[in-house]
């Protein structure tokens, strides 16, 4: 597998087009923004993002290459992350957990989290693969309807923040 410099930014609106590209199918913008409609616009995730945290885009060698935000916080106690997304052709490279892991930064550093927590459906194995390897551990599960109106599982999980007094 090749080296990758993996860097991040603040999202900027003109990032926007980009990050709407990389959910392939309305399946993967379900995982990713399940409130948002198929093909999902730059409108919807700017609204969104303007709704949450750290919404934080992440580059490879200067290209535009994932995102995610905080979603839900609580000072003190834990943080959410959400919208978490990989471009396709940055996927299994490493870049998933690197973002997960610059958000629990995120969490601990400018919200005192003593938790990070994130959603998952069931069908998305790669994520749940990710999150178990990444030290979350499920919380709950949650009934959800998809776009198609099918019952799904979100599975809530959550990992303790080392270095949180």
């Amino acid at each position: 597998m090749p080296d990758f410099t993996f860097t991040h930014r603040p999202l900027e609106t003109s990032d926007l087009p980009a990050l709407c590209s990389f959910p392939r199918t309305a399946e993967e913008l379900f995982f990713m923004f399940p409130k948002a409609n198929w093909p999902v616009t730059p409108g919807q995730l700017g609204e969104a993002a303007a709704q949450r945290r750290e919404p934080t885009v992440f580059l490879c060698d200067e290209t535009i290459a994932g995102y995610a935000n905080i979603l839900a916080w609580e000072h003190g106690n834990f943080c959410e992350a959400g919208n978490v997304v990989v471009a396709p052709a940055m996927r299994r490279r490493g870049l998933a957990s690197h973002m997960m892991q610059t958000m629990e930064v995120k969490a601990r550093d400018n919200y005192a989290a003593r938790r990070l927590k994130v959603s998952c459906f069931s069908m998305n194995v790669g994520g749940l693969l990710l999150y178990s390897r990444l030290g979350f551990l499920p919380t709950g599960i949650a009934p959800r309807n998809g776009p198609n109106g099918a019952p799904h599982a979100l599975i809530h999980l959550e990992k303790n923040i080392p270095g949180v007094s």
